[in-house]
């Protein structure tokens, strides 16, 4: 009976707190996963090591903090479980202190006769845990809503870290033995309260920081949106006037050639014809799709990639008619292909391959581009290791380009190559 009712605590304790790792993180892991970490979890501590843990009085509290830290961070791959698993402790034990402290005033029973009571313990610590369990609901759908853990840099993870752990100290320094002693003074009482409310106003600061973070990439974002739309009228213009040069000089030669054949001079004819085809390798567009803007942005590209030693290659069909505006191919093409010729510089091959196919209903766009090691990939993102919260722009950029129109994107990488797969359909 012990078991089952230990079972039932510490189960729904365990997804009390995996329900606030969830709001902040992001995991492959089923229930049913969670479910079998959390039954070696309550085996190895509550059955093998049950006597041994009982002996550990205030250094269990410690034990078992580390224990649930590993175990979320099997689960969620990421120290900042700590963090949480910290906030959420000074919840849920601030939360029983104040229920002990309830129900001994409004029952008139001390703490010493709830805990060697075995039924009114148990249903005392079921309660709780369920009541706790409906919180942790609460505040996971109020953590979803307000609080965006990717606008939060490591710097700021590291501050923030300050008031959870001092939290942490004054519960268990003060509150825990105060539990021990049997005692329940208006002081605990009242700093239980106080430890619940400033946790919760903690998290609303917390999600105010992650608001003006993001209003502040928002207008990064714009910014970098009217820089491509100058690098695209500089490609444009610059096109533009090539294509002019070129056809000034076709026109210039075409009469020279029809001087020299009118004087049937046959052999200074062939010499001059071997010479004008030689220009005109020199001096032809790289890129020709019957599309200004592809032409635009993927021959500026080719000329940036050159001047930093990256070779690049294309395959593409006659882009003429494609139905995706200006702004929008602006947004996909430069900044897929600034992504990887940031990747490719660093990179041994330093090689990028572009393939665009269009057909009536679908256009298809994959960039291929060397890598000097395979970039992690989560759910189809780009896993971040800068601590700046700002890097990453690129794919957020084209995945809102994209958004206006029926659409896919995939991301992959081996240890060689990452590619970017985009298709939208019309």
């Amino acid at each position: 009976m012990e078991y089952i009712v230990g079972f039932i605590i510490n189960f729904f304790d365990f997804f009390a707190s995996d329900n606030i790792m969830s709001s902040f993180f992001h995991t492959k892991k089923t229930f049913l996963n969670k479910l079998l970490i959390y039954l070696q979890k309550f085996i190895i501590l509550n059955i093998i090591l049950e006597k041994v843990m009982q002996n550990m009085s205030g250094t269990k509290v410690i034990v078992v903090f580390l224990v649930n830290t590993a175990i979320f961070y099997y689960i969620y791959k990421t120290l900042k479980v700590a963090f949480v698993t910290l906030v959420w402790d000074v919840i849920s034990a601030a939360f029983e202190f104040f229920q002990f402290a309830f129900v001994t005033w409004t029952m008139g029973i001390t703490i010493q006769y709830i805990l060697s009571d075995v039924i009114l313990f148990t249903m005392f610590a079921v309660l709780y845990s369920l009541i706790l369990f409906r919180v942790s609901v609460a505040f996971k759908y109020w953590i979803k809503n307000n609080l965006d853990p990717d606008y939060v840099s490591k710097h700021e993870w590291l501050l923030l870290s300050l008031f959870p752990i001092i939290n942490y100290s004054v519960i268990y320094i003060m509150l825990y033995d105060s539990l021990l002693s049997g005692k329940v003074d208006d002081g605990a009482f009242l700093v239980s309260i106080l430890l619940i409310f400033a946790t919760v106003v903690f998290l609303y600061f917390m999600g105010e920081i992650c608001k003006s973070n993001k209003t502040r990439q928002l207008m990064l974002i714009r910014q970098k949106d009217e820089q491509a739309r100058k690098e695209y009228i500089s490609a444009v213009q610059t096109a533009y006037e090539k294509q002019r040069s070129i056809t000034h000089d076709y026109n210039r030669e075409i009469a020279t050639l029809k001087s020299i054949l009118q004087l049937k001079d046959y052999s200074k004819l062939e010499n001059y014809l071997n010479k004008l085809v030689g220009n005109s390798q020199k001096n032809r567009l790289v890129v020709l799709t019957h599309n200004t803007i592809v032409d635009a942005i993927l021959n500026q590209k080719y000329t940036e990639a050159g001047n930093m030693g990256i070779a690049m290659e294309f395959v593409l069909d006659n882009l003429y008619g494609l139905p995706v505006t200006d702004e929008d191919l602006v947004t996909i093409l430069t900044n897929s292909l600034d992504n990887a010729i940031s990747a490719a510089v660093r990179s041994p091959d330093k090689i990028i391959q572009v393939f665009m196919s269009y057909e009536e209903d679908e256009f298809l766009c994959v960039v291929k581009n060397s890598v000097s090691e395979q970039v992690p990939i989560d759910n189809n993102n780009v896993v971040k290791k800068s601590e700046d919260i700002y890097h990453g722009f690129g794919i957020k950029n084209i995945r809102r380009a994209i958004s206006r129109y029926d659409s896919h994107m995939t991301l992959e990488c081996t240890d060689t190559r990452f590619i970017l797969t985009l298709m939208i359909s019309f």
